[in-house]
């Protein structure tokens, strides 16, 4: 079994939504908003590898992103992990994370997610993973910055956390549990919410759950 902050994410959020998705693979369409979203991230990830030469005004913190390229960022990084948190292959790959922006500057890392959108609290546990991400696959840094750009928000500056070295312990202790929680669940049971609504899965909308 593998697992991304994607899969967690939405198993803690409704269990079952989790099963019909990634064990039953029943559709999942995106919505208007996440196809938008896939939109901007593709176009500024094109921008960051040098594919295409400007941003459109739709896009928004270039200079911040420029900031990041002048610093040698490498875009779209997937990073495979066993579970002993090694950095492997995809082959039989335990964990993966793809890193929008990462940059190496040898003690000092820094790991960027390009969100659009409203900021939300989750984005901070996003982040966190993402800080253990790079400080596994940078032995070097001593001190990892783990950003969100929110490129479509022109009012909402980027943020960010940092973590040291002597973090990494815990931090894997920490998803190692919510990961096991999530792989020994054989019931799935849902978790009813106002997110209900927008679920495909739901009864409204003609999926198999009950709510």
């Amino acid at each position: 079994m593998n697992w991304s902050y994607s899969k967690l994410s939405k198993y803690e959020g409704c269990p079952a939504a989790y099963n019909y998705k990634y064990n039953l693979r029943l559709a999942d369409p995106a919505g208007p908003a996440a196809i938008r979203g896939t939109g901007l991230h593709s176009t500024v990830e094109a921008y960051t590898k040098g594919e295409i030469p400007e941003l459109p005004p739709t896009i928004h913190h270039r200079e911040f992103i420029d900031g990041l390229k002048s610093k040698g960022g490498k875009a779209e990084q997937a990073v495979y992990f066993n579970d002993k948190w090694e950095v492997v292959q995809k082959e039989g790959y335990w964990c993966v994370m793809v890193m929008d922006m990462l940059v190496d500057e040898g003690k000092v890392a820094s790991v960027w997610d390009y969100k659009s959108g409203k900021f939300y609290d989750s984005h901070y546990d996003q982040l966190m993973l993402y800080s253990l991400g790079a400080m596994v696959k940078l032995p070097e840094a001593e001190t990892v910055y783990a950003g969100a750009i929110y490129i479509d928000q022109p009012k909402l500056t980027p943020i960010s956390r940092s973590f040291v070295r002597d973090q990494e312990g815990v931090l894997k202790t920490h998803y190692e549990a919510r990961v096991a929680r999530m792989f020994a669940d054989t019931k799935f049971h849902p978790n009813p919410t106002m997110k209900c609504k927008w679920c495909p899965y739901s009864k409204k909308k003609g999926g198999p759950c009950q709510y």
